[in-house]
């Protein structure tokens, strides 16, 4: 009998028995798992890819609303020959008012004061202007914009509001405007505070005009221009307006709060701290003439909180010996209910108070502002045309209790309270910061407003 050997030898029929051969031989584990994920990715892998993506789009949405659209204060400034920089440039509007980001800005705002319509009614209720509607812009309070410009002329007749609207936005406004017959956004008629007025826009300008009013030309009177510096907000006035002078103002962010600068960027002259811990208001004035010569001399009045828990303010009033001063509030009839004030003279001011209370604030006033009561040197006067200080939390306490009490007094009335319950609900939102301040010179560039936290 004869053995044949197999056609792969001796060593391959072993191999290719029961066991033999490489279809029949059992590959350990570890390689029988290699082979079956070979060619393809990880299936863990793969999803990690992905959730790390859609967490990177998540975040970025995130930074991009942050940055855009959430409310906060943020600065910036017009560009060069722009609408709302020919805007501010020109003369044929009373006042202009520039806003940075308004829908930022003014939302920050909002959260700040809580009723923004409240608010600004009071606002309009000091300045003795108008009270206007402010329609919103869809879901915000104000055009998503980098910029929104506000200009009026005298009486109010001819204005215009321009707002440049990020561009994707306006496109999707129109639209909607569109589908919503929605005219603020899609353009056409309106009316604004009973007023008609018209809607329209120029590319990604978004337009508000009197309804009769014709297309809007800037003019600007030619000359160079030079980059203007980052701010919230500019403001131009082509005559004086309560304690502004006209000019140009800029307010700007400042480590320490807000502050409200012309345009000469004047330092005014160090002054410390005139207020005691009584008084909530120091108003200031030197009354200069346009000669720089003082005619009635510098003059000022205190408003001071009493001990006594009395509802009504303590009062006085400080100026130079000899000169005119101002009146404190109802001293006619205070005179003939208690007599003659009490008076002193301290530091170079001869003081007038309500009671020997306020006297005594008035003297500490007096000793703080006592380099303001010189006369003026040769090269004029070193004091500031006028000056204010005011304490916000303390004097809207003051002066909301003042308004309740006024509101109890005939041949008052509500009608007369309604203007200090207005100072209280503008100084309200502002309790927590320390001090307002407001120092104007003898220039329409030299002003500067200062609210620290």
């Amino acid at each position: 009998m004869t053995i044949q050997q197999p056609p792969g030898g001796w060593s391959g029929g072993l191999r290719g028995g029961h066991h033999g051969g490489r279809r029949g031989r059992r590959r350990p584990r570890w390689e029988r798992r290699r082979s079956r994920t070979a060619g393809r990715p990880q299936e863990s892998g793969r999803w990690l890819h992905w959730w790390l993506a859609a967490a990177s789009g998540f975040l970025l949405l995130v930074g991009h609303y942050l940055y855009w659209y959430s409310p906060r204060p943020r600065q910036g400034a017009p560009k060069a020959h722009s609408f709302a920089a020919d805007l501010l440039a020109s003369d044929d509007y009373q006042a202009c008012l520039w806003l940075a980001y308004p829908h930022q800005n003014l939302g920050f705002l909002a959260d700040q004061v809580g009723e923004a319509d409240r608010y600004l009614a009071a606002v309009a209720e000091v300045a003795g202007l108008a009270e206007m509607e402010v329609p919103r812009f869809g879901p915000f309070r104000a055009p998503p914009a980098k910029e929104i410009v506000v200009a009026s002329a005298a009486g109010g007749d001819r204005f215009v509001v321009a707002a440049r609207v990020y561009p994707a936005l306006s496109l999707v406004a129109r639209l909607a405007g569109k589908v919503a017959s929605n005219p603020w956004l899609a353009g056409g008629e309106v009316e604004l505070s009973g007023r008609p007025a018209r809607v329209r826009w120029r590319g990604s300008l978004w337009l508000l005009e009197p309804r009769d009013e014709v297309a809007i030309d800037v003019r600007v009177k030619p000359g160079p221009t030079s980059p203007r510096p980052p701010a919230l907000s500019r403001l131009r006035l082509t005559r004086a307006t309560g304690l502004l002078p006209a000019g140009t103002y800029r307010l700007v962010e400042q480590e320490t709060g807000v502050e409200l600068i012309g345009e000469g960027d004047w330092r005014p002259p160090e002054i410390g701290d005139p207020l005691p811990e009584q008084a909530v208001a120091l108003l200031f004035a030197s009354a200069t003439a346009g000669d720089g010569l003082l005619r009635r001399g510098a003059q000022a009045g205190v408003l001071a909180r009493r001990g006594n828990d009395s509802s009504l303010p303590g009062a006085a009033v400080l100026s130079r010996p000899g000169g005119k001063r101002w009146k404190l509030p109802g001293e006619r009839i205070i005179r003939r209910l208690r007599g003659e004030l009490p008076t002193a003279e301290v530091a170079g001011w001869r003081l007038t108070a309500f009671d020997d209370e306020s006297l005594r604030a008035a003297q500490e006033v007096a000793t703080r502002l006592a380099p303001l009561a010189a006369p003026p040197t040769a090269s004029g006067s070193t004091a500031p045309a006028r000056a204010l200080w005011v304490n916000p939390g303390p004097a809207a306490q003051l002066v909301d209790e003042l308004a309740t009490t006024i509101e109890t007094i005939p041949f008052v009335g509500r009608s007369h309270a309604r203007r200090w319950r207005a100072w209280a609900t503008v100084l309200e939102p502002w309790a927590d910061y320390g001090r307002l301040t407001v120092v104007i010179g003898h220039r329409s560039d030299q002003m500067r407003w200062r609210l620290e936290r």
